[in-house]
């Protein structure tokens, strides 16, 4: 029975040595504290067999002894390889000293036992059960403190491992668990044969067997199964469905969403086989590594589209080892990108093709059948910002939806719509498919879609007849535009058709902006001054007027360059130019003795948003030294209808300051009477509409009047322009008019003919 327990421990040191020497070409970071474990195990299983083989006492005393040296650091290296493996720290050094000191102690005691025999003694014995000639040993009091030491470190290990064991997550439980069961079986073991009478201690086979655990699982298998256990814990984490088979096309393994995607009840294998073996049949000569489509199932009753992906497991020698697929879910995707496909071509509010779309639509289709007669149709609300500004921005839109449902009635072969700008809409169409009085009538709705008797939606139709088809949408969506644009054709008509003199007008507008720039540093813009008669018929003051002197056409009339430079924003410029010069004339008037006159300028629309008006004023009278009340700022009521609280602020900061505020053209806007209760004016200048000749004379008279006497009432002068014959100026006078302006006083001249005229009759 000795040799065969001899036999198996020298077998089992064989194996610990092999250990050790993997514990040397395997790099990891346990490697030193198991290999000191494994060194320790291999001196305590030599030491053991020496001393069963031994027939000499002191042999028998030291290898005894020195078996006994070795379980205390057996049990050092197997703590510090626990506090190591479970990456325990403990901030100070004094417990590893205190432990190898008495480590050391205890084996200095035991190693001088065979002197001393203080420790332990020996004498050899039968063993009445199996006849065996063994070593019987005797512990003296001082052997229990090596036995209370070795108790105290395993108490040390146990209670780390089962700390890290109750700590640390389910997953890497088993981490420890590799060591605390081998090692509860050796405390086990050792605790039965030091207990009973047998004469051989099998604790110690068990000590190798931990030790050959230890390195194995935690060189190899803990590491190992932590990552097949992170990667499967990952995998049941996708929002992938995952599933695999063996080289055999047997069903292995599938994560949570496979069975969710394909619908699979939880272990049911079979479906998954069906799966791989229709894709087999498919692909007969299974020779793809990689392969993807597109598929569509049925989950919790909702069509959802997926994308597959078929990939060939290979080892490292590329042989094949087994089979996977994986299922991604793309009808989230699909959807999102249809959406956004949507929303690229489309308008958010309407749903009719975008600017850029519509256009390359357009384009497909005339290309395609360019023998077809076709019209570009455009349509504009006019003064679409009053609707935003009058009754919010929700009537704005709703009014925008509606007429793109209008457009969408015409529903031929081959006809687009599209929103092109904030109010513009565009059709292209057929000839033979648009129809003029259906395009008046249905546009002809929207008139009533805002219930208010003052406010009256009008929409302009342009239609241009496409003569070239290579011509570009962009182009031809232009010409239908300009066909609304026209003031001539398109002023109170519903449906404008383009011909050639519109583009004539357009190159017009081109030519003004283009020189419009040098025009204005080459001081072309002059100023043209109407005088202004008070009742008593002596000069008070005059209007500045802009006039352009071409160096090429001459003196350029007004109405052939200002609507353009108010319509493209040039107006801004040209306004400051024109105060600029009316300040500097006043200044020189002053300087001549009449600084009695006053010069009324005029103030556009533009100009409340674009540049900061009482800093402009303010700075030009102190710059020039006038007195403010000489410059006076003219505002037309239909400037005031538009964000009036703005204007009004602005307004008062300048009267605050001296300026005197004229209301000009009074009578042509929407709500005259309404605005004036809350704008602060000094005079008021009447729209000469009221002077026309009319079958109610009498009626217009009154009216007139009535005007008159109220802006007396409010404090504020009145000015009738538009005074062409001395009846006009008489009857004018009679009713209370202040100050007097008109072709039968004066057209307006250049500043230096009007001075001539003035200055030298009031010298004469």
């Amino acid at each position: 029975m000795e040799s065969v327990f001899v036999i198996a421990l020298t077998a089992l040191m064989i194996v610990t040595i092999i250990c050790c020497i993997v514990t040397v070409r395997k790099k990891s970071e346990y490697s030193t504290v198991i290999r000191r474990l494994l060194n320790m195990g291999i001196i305590a299983m030599i030491c053991y067999i020496l001393f069963l083989l031994s027939d000499n006492l002191n042999a028998a005393l030291l290898f005894d002894g020195m078996y006994f040296v070795c379980t205390d650091w057996m049990l050092l290296c197997l703590l510090a390889y626990v506090l190591r493996y479970g990456d325990i720290k403990i901030h100070t050094k004094l417990y590893r000293n205190v432990l190898v000191t008495f480590a050391a102690f205890d084996t200095i005691c035991l190693l001088l036992n065979v002197r001393t025999q203080r420790m332990f003694l020996l004498e050899q014995k039968v063993h009445e059960g199996t006849g065996l000639q063994y070593w019987s040993a005797t512990f003296q009091k001082v052997h229990y403190w090596h036995l209370g030491f070795c108790y105290f470190l395993t108490f040390l290990v146990l209670f780390f491992l089962v700390k890290k064991i109750v700590q640390t997550s389910k997953m890497y439980r088993k981490m420890y668990l590799y060591t605390l069961v081998p090692f509860l079986i050796v405390i086990a073991v050792n605790a039965a044969c030091f207990t009973s009478d047998y004469p051989l201690d099998f604790s110690l086979l068990f000590y190798a067997v931990l030790a050959i655990v230890i390195c194995y699982s935690s060189l190899y298998a803990v590491p190992k199964g932590l990552m097949e256990d992170t990667l499967m814990s990952v995998v049941e984490d996708f929002n992938n469905g995952i599933f695999c088979f063996d080289i055999k096309g047997k069903f292995i393994y599938a994560n949570t969403k496979a069975y969710e995607y394909l619908q699979v009840k939880e272990g049911d294998s079979l479906p998954f086989e069906r799966y791989f073996k229709k894709w087999k049949e498919q692909n007969p000569r299974n020779d793809m590594d990689y392969d993807e489509w597109e598929e569509q199932h049925t989950v919790k009753g909702a069509e959802r589209d997926f994308h597959v992906e078929f990939q060939r497991v290979r080892d490292a020698k590329n042989a094949t080892t087994g089979y996977s697929f994986k299922l991604t879910d793309r009808t989230e995707d699909i959807r999102r990108f249809r959406e956004e496909q949507y929303l690229a071509t489309h308008d958010r509010l309407t749903g009719l093709y975008n600017r850029e779309y519509f256009f390359q639509k357009a384009e497909q289709i005339i290309r395609r059948k360019p023998e077809v007669e076709r019209y570009m149709v455009c349509t504009n609300i006019k003064n679409f910002k009053l609707i935003n500004d009058l009754f919010g921005e929700e009537m704005g839109d709703r009014v925008l939806a509606d007429q793109a449902a209008l457009l969408k009635y015409a529903n031929y072969e081959d006809c687009i719509h599209g929103r092109i700008g904030p109010d513009r809409f565009a059709m292209l169409v057929a000839k033979e498919n648009f129809n003029q009085e259906l395009a008046e009538k249905n546009t002809g709705r929207l008139q009533y879609l805002i219930n208010d008797a003052n406010y009256k939606i009008q929409v302009c139709i342009g239609v241009y007849k496409i003569e070239d088809p290579t011509e570009s949408p962009q182009v031809m969506y232009d010409k239908a535009n300009l066909a609304i644009e026209s003031p001539q054709e398109g002023y109170n008509k519903t449906v404008v058709y383009y011909d050639a003199k519109m583009l004539d007008r357009l190159v017009h507008e081109k030519t003004v902006v283009g020189e419009f720039d040098r025009a204005l540093r080459e001081k072309q813009f002059t100023m043209f001054l109407q005088p202004l008669v008070g009742a008593d018929g002596q000069l008070v003051g005059a209007e500045a007027l802009a006039r352009w002197r071409h160096p090429v056409q001459g003196l350029v009339a007004p109405n052939n360059f200002i609507p353009v430079v108010e319509k493209t924003g040039l107006i801004i410029r040209l306004d400051e130019y024109m105060w600029e010069l009316a300040a500097e004339k006043l200044s020189r008037w002053k300087a001549q003795g009449r600084g009695d006159l006053s010069i009324s300028v005029n103030v556009s629309a533009k100009d409340f948003y674009y540049t900061d008006l009482s800093k402009v004023f303010i700075d030009l009278v102190e710059k020039y030294g006038i007195a403010p009340d000489r410059l006076n700022i003219e505002i037309t009521e239909t400037v005031l209808i538009t964000d009036l609280e703005m204007h009004v602020q602005t307004m008062d900061k300048l009267r605050d300051y001296g300026f005197r505020i004229e209301i000009d053209d009074f009578g042509s806007g929407y709500s005259s009477l309404n605005m004036l209760k809350d704008v602060k004016a000094d005079i008021l200048k009447i729209d000469m509409l009221f002077l026309r000749e009319t079958e109610n004379k009498e009626r217009s008279r009154v009216i007139l009047s009535s005007v008159i006497n109220m802006a007396k009432a409010l404090d504020m002068r009145v000015v009738a322009e538009g005074v062409e014959t001395v009846e006009q100026m008489e009857s004018l006078r009679n009713m209370g008019c202040d100050i007097f302006q008109g072709f039968y006083f004066s057209e307006p001249v250049s500043a230096e003919e009007f001075e001539n005229k003035y200055f030298t009759a009031k010298r004469e």
